[in-house]
């Protein structure tokens, strides 16, 4: 019994941090839903820029949530949200992992069969209406270039952004998912972490999916979808985040993917929303590969760390 008595313990502490990350996955998706409310108007005749707001607005609340149960807790903002600018050389990972995700993820793409390739971008128009399709046709007439030469333009140009203006929007998760709730899962190792922390990830953005955003031709499969793709993510945007030390390195990784996470729906005719690009049944595969590799790539830094120790 006096064994006993500290696995108990430990497992009742592991079991309270989970129900804790439940109750402030809900508050984030309480604190969201009047955004969800103004997403729902902007697509039922209301502005298009209330959607957009909107959508943005929606990213800030696990750090709005964060903030509020840091605070309940007495802990320091700064570090409870993981909020570091210290350079490290694993920042570079934040830039170039999520961008060969992408890649991979839109070559998978169109390798499947009954998807094709189109330079002119036919699908996504086809996928647009009213004014987002008239937009989308200014946007593209407005590029130097045109064609395939446009993939490498667009990579580029999704990377700069999202390293910059769009890590600052997804701090606004970042700074929950891998801020609070990074730390506060801890105890459970890396890969329960990646897991429990992914589900619940996933499952905040449900009222925009059920909405069809990512996936309008299948808004409630979607949801499932959307949850297998943040469990995906959940593992290499974690080591990112362990190896900086910083959730603002996690909002780079978060930017980057979204900024370039979009090029194969671009480029794609055919397939469904479930099959095409990062967040469909290619980007899963991807994430796949790239977790076990990941796997392997942490069991021989340990297996370096500890013959280094040894010798010691």
């Amino acid at each position: 019994m006096v064994v006993l008595f500290p696995i108990a313990r430990e497992r009742e502490g592991m079991r309270r941090r989970i129900l804790r990350s439940v109750a402030f996955t809900l508050v984030a998706t309480g604190l969201a839903l009047p955004f969800a409310a103004g997403f729902w108007w902007s697509a039922h005749g209301g502005p298009s820029w209330v959607g957009t707001v909107s959508a943005m607005a929606y990213m800030t609340t696990p750090v709005l949530a964060a903030v509020g149960f840091a605070r309940h807790d007495g802990e320091p903002l700064g570090v409870r949200l993981a909020l570091d600018f210290t350079w490290r050389r694993a920042w570079l990972a934040a830039l170039w992992l999520p961008l060969a995700i992408a890649v991979g993820a839109a070559g998978l793409t169109f390798l499947l069969p009954g998807i094709t390739f189109d330079p002119a971008m036919g699908g996504m128009m086809a996928r647009l209406e009213g004014a987002a399709r008239d937009a989308a046709v200014a946007q593209i007439a407005a590029l130097p270039q045109r064609g395939a030469v446009l993939v490498p333009l667009i990579l580029a140009q999704g990377t700069v952004a999202g390293a910059t203006v769009n890590a600052v929007f997804a701090y606004g998760e970042e700074g929950g998912w891998r801020g609070w709730m990074h730390t506060e899962l801890a105890p459970l190792g890396f890969w329960a972490r990646a897991l429990v922390t992914g589900v619940l990830w996933g499952l905040w953005h449900a009222p925009l999916i059920l909405q069809g955003h990512n996936y309008p031709e299948h808004p409630v499969a979607g949801v499932a979808m959307m949850v297998a793709v943040c469990v995906g993510l959940s593992g290499p945007i974690a080591e990112v985040r362990d190896r900086t030390g910083s959730a603002v390195a996690a909002a780079v990784f978060h930017g980057v993917f979204n900024g370039t996470g979009g090029v194969a729906v671009m480029f794609a005719v055919g397939g469904s929303d479930l099959q095409v690009g990062v967040t469909g049944g290619a980007g899963l595969v991807v994430l796949a590969v790239t977790n076990v590799g990941l796997a392997f790539w942490r069991r021989r830094q340990a297996a370096e760390e500890a013959s280094f120790k040894k010798e010691e």
